[in-house]
């Protein structure tokens, strides 16, 4: 309804055009075994009087099937003929008509160009760049003069008459053969082998109105996926924009449980979907195909992307970013939403770039549009910004803005709320008002949300430190009570929250611990390593649950990253689990492997493995300049060198299916952080459990990358190395260099530990650096003095590197020993007060020093 068509050469193609669009919009006026001649005049004017008394309003909730086909045209029109139109017809396919009353001829002009969906008057774009090559335009059709109107399917509408309309295309010349996609090339030698060019007419075999109109009702008979993926694979060449529409919205109704990923007809019939809208791409028009795009996102496509990998998905952004253009003229703020929420899905969490300048050009017109939207869209603004990791301020800021003032009105939805948050926590951007806001609503209200509404809002909140004290309790309490339906990804995630706040609910912990016990054998590596690490960050050890945990840590052993082995040992040693030795895996008298010594033994096998790479990347295949491997992430990546360049080729195989391609001039990347190494040390060192050719490779690696270790990292590694008993001096020598440029920073506790690992493994010191640490001590005595530990170990280690001899007069050894003095004799009062005169004094000075 209410669209321009393109200027008409003859009235045949007119009755045809006219025909086409009733025979789908009001089939009562044009049953489908008329011709245009058999329907009568009245029928027609009453059929225009209807159309222009009843002005169509659109709206973003409108389904797909709302766009008719014929709107087709209005894409493909060029500027110059859109304004002849304008001259030349007016604003409806009926007012041509000379059945037509004046009366509804002149209410169609009075509509004006506006409501014809393109707003302001102002004329479209060119039809979009095509994306298969060169050579060809916004439709693939081969067409002459007087060609017929054929779209890249080979769907077209023809008039009944069989005379062939006008081309919209253009020409195509010969030399132009080789930039057809290939399923063109394949349909026209199917069709015979048809004559390109201006030689002459082609006449495809185009799909009759009556075959789509029996492929839209065996689908809407259709209730599996196996019976749709058949009339996908037997009907896809009579498919055009409204019969793949169709197509989409009746899957999209499908139950859940028919549409699970893991159905075989379901990924065939993605995958289907997903070609022929790719297949259709070019020639659709731009509000359509912003809606498929984001039908097939919501269909959850994932094998099988629109365009697949980053070469077919860089064509779709730039299609869409050509449509957007249209979208602006229009003035259409919810298909611009649209599009850029489906592009940021389609992404797979920035596993594919998206066109940044795309989302960058929207956000600046979508700032003038916030106050206007509704809360849902708000948030959909904010999570297409947030998968894509777009940090746009100025435009979050106004999200933030509208949405509290909504919330404030007493506007309140709990799903648009959780997104909006989770898109704010993920971008790292604090808005207080609408923080204290948005919690206050859901507080009121979390009896109402889901398990993994709870576990969002849980995350957000301690992501943006958010420390409502009734908040947290309310939320643990729907937790507690909903415990039975926690899966293990909503587990790790209110563990997590927990951690990062410091909330140490014992109640709270035990429920998560009993949960995650009776479905543990549903965690994979990731979330184990996540959970083991996190309850042993927070000091609370589920006796009841070691055991299972151990066991199943041993069972996943074999698909861990070093990153999930970092984490677990880690975990289990903050937990105090175990003290194994390398020999305790031997099985004693009469009793089984000890389930410790086995676990540690297991951890330092596997990181082995991945270590003895320089890249730190557990290699699969290795022949001549090909490799494959598996990277940080687990991801299967194939790495080859290009003959003609040098350059070194990568394929990422990503688990959705996905496979980018990346040329690289040099490899630099390190697939562990400096973090994975001092955990894996340090946890091992202090379980008993050092492998000296584990330590060696973890030395290496540490000097490769001593630049990029912060104070913990370094504190944790040399503290680990000292309690193995590993030394290298090659690496110690990098570590005396980089705790000479960072000990200004380093607290008491870090200084007296770096110090006593030094002095444990006997590495000389340069004197410069020994005087400079005295220095510092001093200069924060009190601090020093605060904690006698801390005092102790570090005097320790300045007696035992000779520090005293290069120094004896420092202010460092005069006060301290006043202060040992001075406690001794303190103890000798308290002994002779205690009635125990033979132990008074029993302690020598030196030996306590």
């Amino acid at each position: 309804q209410n669209h321009f068509v393109s200027p008409l050469q003859n009235s045949g193609f007119l009755a045809s055009c006219l025909y086409s669009c009733c025979s789908i919009a009001c089939r009562p006026f044009a049953p489908s075994n008329s011709t245009p001649d058999e329907v009568s005049g009245q029928a027609w004017e009453a059929r225009c009087d209807n159309q222009c008394e009843q002005p169509s309003h659109r709206t973003e909730d409108a389904p797909s099937q709302s766009l008719r086909p014929h709107e087709e045209s209005a894409y493909a029109r060029s500027a110059s003929q859109y304004q002849a139109s304008v001259s030349a017809c007016t604003t409806h396919a009926c007012c041509a008509s000379s059945s037509h009353s004046s009366r509804s001829r002149s209410h169609c002009a009075s509509l004006g160009p506006s409501r014809l969906g393109y707003g302001h008057g102002l004329p479209p774009l060119q039809a979009p760049q095509n994306i298969w090559g060169p050579g060809w335009g916004a439709f693939g059709s081969v067409a002459g003069s007087t060609g017929s109107l054929a779209f890249d399917s080979g769907v077209g509408r023809r008039g009944s008459s069989g005379r062939a309309s006008p081309s919209l295309a253009g020409t195509h010349t010969d030399g132009d053969e080789h930039s057809r996609p290939p399923w063109q090339q394949q349909q026209q030698q199917d069709a015979g082998g048809a004559a390109a060019g201006g030689s002459g007419d082609v006449e495809a075999e185009l799909p009759t109105q009556e075959m789509q109109n029996l492929v839209i009702e065996q689908l809407q008979n259709s209730f599996n996926m196996g019976r749709i993926k058949e009339i996908l694979k037997h009907y896809d060449s009579h498919f055009d924009q409204w019969t793949l529409a169709v197509a989409m919205d009746h899957v999209q109704k499908l139950p859940v449980d028919q549409r699970r990923a893991s159905d075989p007809d379901t990924k065939e019939v993605k995958q289907r979907l997903s070609a022929l809208y790719m297949h259709l791409l070019p020639e659709m028009d731009p509000c359509r195909s912003v809606k498929l795009l984001q039908t097939l996102a919501q269909l959850g496509v994932c094998m099988h992307e629109p365009g697949k990998n980053q070469e077919g998905f860089t064509a779709v952004n730039r299609h869409m970013s050509q449509v957007s253009e249209v979208l602006l003229k229009m003035d259409n703020d919810q298909d611009v939403i649209n599009m850029l929420w489906a592009l940021a899905k389609h992404s797979h969490h920035r596993e594919l770039a998206v066109d940044e300048d795309l989302f960058r050009y929207m956000a600046q017109y979508l700032v003038t549009k916030v106050p206007s939207l509704q809360f849902r869209m708000l948030s959909k603004t904010a999570q297409a910004y947030a998968l894509v990791g777009i940090n746009e301020w100025s435009l979050l800021d106004s999200i933030c803005a509208a949405a509290f003032a909504k919330l404030q009105s007493g506007e309140f939805d709990p799903a648009p709320t959780i997104n909006l948050l989770d898109a704010l926590s993920k971008l790292r951007m604090e808005n207080d008002s609408f923080l204290a806001i948005a919690s206050l609503k859901l507080k009121a209200n979390v009896a109402a949300l889901t398990p993994s509404n709870l576990a969002t809002v849980a995350k957000a909140l301690a992501e943006m430190r958010y420390d409502d004290e009734t908040m947290w309790r309310r939320l643990m309490e729907q937790a507690t009570r909903r415990m039975s339906i926690l899966n293990p990804s909503q587990v790790v995630s209110f563990t997590w929250a927990l951690s990062k706040r410091g909330i140490a609910d014992v109640p709270m912990h035990a429920s998560l611990a009993g949960r995650s016990q009776a479905i543990l054998d549903k965690f994979n590596a990731s979330e184990l390593a996540s959970l083991v690490y996190l309850l042993g960050k927070q000091g609370l050890e589920p006796k009841s649950l070691m055991p299972s945990l151990v066991e199943r840590a041993t069972a996943l052993m074999g698909s861990m990253s070093l990153r999930n082995v970092s984490n677990l040992v880690r975990g289990f040693q903050l937990l105090d689990y175990g003290a194994a030795t390398l020999t305790d895996q031997q099985q004693p008298e009469g009793g089984e492997p000890d389930p410790a010594a086995q676990l540690y033994t297991m951890a330092a096998q596997r990181a082995k493995e991945w270590l003895k790479d320089p890249e730190g990347r557990l290699v699969l295949s290795l022949q001549g300049t090909s490799e494959e491997y598996l990277d940080e992430e687990m991801r299967r990546v194939e790495r080859s060198k290009d003959e003609h360049t040098a350059d070194i080729i990568e394929r990422v195989h990503y688990k959705s299916g996905n496979v980018v391609e990346t040329r690289l001039y040099h490899v630099s990347k390190k697939h562990f952080k400096s973090q994975n190494l001092s955990d894996i040390a340090l946890a091992l060192a202090d379980r008993g459990a050092a492998d000296p050719e584990l330590f060696s490779y973890i030395a290496v690696r540490a000097k490769e990358t001593m630049r990029s270790f912060t104070l913990m990292s370094m504190v944790d590694l040399v503290c680990g190395f000292a309690q193995a008993g590993y030394y290298d001096k090659e690496t110690f020598d990098e570590l005396e260099r980089q705790f000479g440029a960072t000990f200004s920073e380093m607290g008491p506790a870090y200084l007296a530990d770096t110090m006593w690992a030094f002095a444990t493994l006997k590495h000389p010191l340069n004197s410069d650096l020994l005087k400079a640490v005295m220095d510092s001590s001093w200069s924060r005595w009190h601090r020093m003095c605060s904690d006698q530990q801390v005092l102790a170990r570090l005097m320790w280690a300045l007696y035992t590197l000779n520090a005293d001899a290069l120094q004896p007069d420092h202010a460092v050894f005069t006060e301290f020993q006043r202060l040992l003095e001075e406690q001794e004799g303190q103890t000798e009062v308290a002994d002779a007060g205690s009635g125990s005169p033979e132990q008074a004094g029993s302690t020598p000075s030196g030996q306590s020093s």
